[in-house]
């Protein structure tokens, strides 16, 4: 019997200081396939994602692939 892994929205903080940041951010998560949205404020080092993943090992996989320090400022359960 397996559990149904509910819908997120996380807001995370990701430090961006130029554009190879920015994108190198961008490619990490367009290659993870829980994430069924993103959006990306580069001036405010924020970046939302939402869908059905675990935000721990979310946090562990984008931090992994970008080598950035990810801090998560809100985390919501979509209905």
């Amino acid at each position: 019997m397996s559990e149904e892994v509910k819908s997120h929205t996380l807001v995370l903080r990701i430090k961006m200081d130029c554009l190879g940041c920015y994108n190198k951010v961008r490619k990490a998560l367009m290659k993870i396939y829980d994430i069924h949205s993103h959006v990306i404020e580069k001036k405010e080092n924020k970046v939302t994602v939402s869908g059905p993943f675990e935000p721990e090992e979310l946090v562990k996989q984008i931090a992994k692939k970008t080598r950035k320090k990810v801090e998560v400022l809100e985390s919501t359960i979509n209905e």
